[in-house]
């Protein structure tokens, strides 16, 4: 049996919000989720995208067989904790604020960044990855983490 491992993201940010897994349909997931959030930090997420008129995103991360899923899950929580990403899963309070009318994230970033990191980070993600930040992101971890394990291999 096949594992969908994904990520829920801010729909306006793409900040990526939480890790799980799934054997059904990402659309059925996000549909489980938003009719029972787990977690109170989820729950108050959810009702934010719901009065600003969003959707949060659901992306597929990989796809695993059933008895690698619990560990590639906690590999990227533990990948994406270790770069600094605030995740939903298993914290009981998580910062949501966004301001709607200008649609930037309010500056409640982990205190080793800041606005200026942002701002470097965007410019990149516009000249590789057509402004997704979410995707620079991903793809910049992958290279820290190749990199990580080519230095482990000497």
């Amino acid at each position: 049996m096949k594992v969908l491992i994904y990520k829920i993201c801010c729909p306006i940010s793409l900040e990526i919000r939480y890790i799980g897994q799934t054997t059904s349909t990402l659309e059925k997931r996000l549909k489980q989720h938003l009719s029972k959030p787990t977690g109170s930090a989820m729950n108050d997420f959810f009702n934010w995208c719901k009065l600003g008129g969003y959707s949060p995103i659901i992306e597929r991360i990989e796809e695993v067989g059933y008895d690698k899923a619990n560990e590639k899950e906690q590999y990227w929580i533990d990948l994406y904790r270790k770069n600094g990403v605030t995740l939903f899963n298993g914290n009981k309070k998580v910062n949501t604020k966004i301001n709607l009318f200008e649609k930037k994230r309010d500056i409640s970033l982990p205190k080793r960044f800041n606005s200026e990191d942002i701002k470097k980070w965007q410019e990149q993600a516009n000249l590789t990855t057509g402004g997704n930040l979410t995707l620079w992101m991903e793809n910049a971890l992958n290279n820290a983490v190749k990199k990580q394990n080519v230095k482990s291999k000497q």
